[in-house]
């Protein structure tokens, strides 16, 4: 967790982790670097500092910082700085799942009503603090640096961009107005998620999927193709995952590669009776270990929302989990969990499954070449 905040030096990070890589010193932001446990910031500490606005609070004093003021004084939709600091956070580079913008409520575009006419009259001379106010105002509008965020993102990466927020039937409330939130409560309900909100909360849901490979990806007989078997875990327990995705969408999902459906559900037979763990056993051929693979949840409707780690190469779920290639073991260091003899038979059901699968298939294709042979012998024959 990260949140911003201002002071007499730029902005700064107050977070509850340590960088994995050294920052650059032009960066552009600072962050709290705590010599000692007792200069470590405390909760409500970070909750002061990133929320002291000027005339309303006190800055709040940290050793490592100086005063604390409001963070959004100059990111108010930190965005941009949230994709800049995650290339510091871990010694690798993940792929962008899912970013989500929270907004407070806006009256709708603006730009779409139409404005006053405008002469071509001197304009009336007025103090300069005004246009510089209204400056200054315009960078506060967290919705309008939002569209310009995502409007420059790669292509690839704006479905995984999402923005929630309200629309309000009247002006914005001062930020002093601790009056209007009863009303801002009943029109943030009234209004409901709506359809963005639950395709952002069934891609939040999806990432928190992952997938891992129970061995090495094993060469397909007489094809240049990899069998990879492997299961589909979550970051939760299984039954809150369950229950969270069936309150968002009730209808019938399953889980596609490449478009191609495994005929697997998400829900049916999901969790371990056992441990109470999400563990969905699959199995998908890929034709290269460097070619990107999407594994990916399919609504009744078509729509397909990439589990997280996806879209990427079997090459790089390989590296991440420490398995070799050569000896399809895992090297010493690699993390695991506690086995669960419940989930290790699944494992070892879709195993055989397959096993049994490519005899059947190797005994198909044997007859097929002694057809084959026999019915040119028969025509040499002849």
């Amino acid at each position: 967790m990260a949140v911003t905040t201002t002071t007499e030096d730029g902005t700064a990070l107050v977070t509850n982790y340590k960088a994995a890589t050294l920052r650059p010193r032009n960066v552009g932001y600072s962050s709290v670097l705590a010599k000692t446990p007792e200069e470590e910031p405390l909760l409500w500490q970070s909750a002061r500092a990133t929320s002291a606005v000027p005339l309303l609070f006190r800055p709040l004093v940290l050793p490592a910082l100086g005063a604390c003021w409001d963070g959004g004084l100059q990111h108010n939709n930190p965005v941009a700085l949230c994709r800049q600091e995650l290339q510091y956070m871990w010694s690798w580079q993940p792929p962008p799942g899912i970013l989500i913008s929270i907004g407070t409520g806006t009256r709708g575009s603006r730009a779409n009503s139409p404005g006053p006419e405008r002469s071509c009259a001197p304009a009336p001379r007025s103090h300069f603090i005004w246009p510089v106010l209204r400056s200054f105002l315009e960078t506060m509008d967290g919705k309008t640096l939002w569209d310009r965020f995502r409007n420059q993102a790669a292509a690839a990466d704006q479905d995984a961009l999402s923005r929630l927020d309200i629309c309000l039937a009247g002006p914005e409330p001062r930020l002093d107005a601790a009056h209007a939130m009863d009303d801002l409560i009943r029109q943030t309900v009234e209004q409901g998620v709506g359809s963005q909100g639950r395709q952002c909360l069934l891609r939040l849901l999806a990432q928190s999927l992952f997938f891992e490979l129970v061995s090495v990806p094993e060469r397909e007989t007489g094809t240049p193709s990899y069998w990879c078997v492997g299961t589909i875990r979550c970051r939760v327990s299984g039954e809150v995952f369950l229950s969270a995705i069936q309150r968002v969408d009730a209808c019938q999902m399953d889980y596609v590669v490449g478009g191609k459906p495994l005929g697997i559900s998400v829900t049916d037979g999901a969790t371990c009776a056992r441990c109470g763990r999400y563990c969905v056993p699959v199995r998908f051929r890929a034709r290269r270990l460097s070619d990107t693979v999407s594994l990916s949840l399919r609504l009744d409707d078509g729509r397909q929302v990439p589990v997280g780690g996806f879209p990427n190469p079997m090459d790089w779920f390989l590296h991440r989990q420490g398995l070799s290639l050569a000896d399809g073991v895992t090297e010493p260091g690699a993390a695991s969990r506690d086995k669960c003899v419940a989930c290790e038979r699944r494992l070892a059901l879709r195993r055989g499954l397959r096993v049994t699968r490519l005899k059947a298939r190797r005994m198909v294709q044997i007859a097929h070449a002694t057809a084959c042979a026999a019915e040119e012998a028969q025509v040499t024959y002849e």
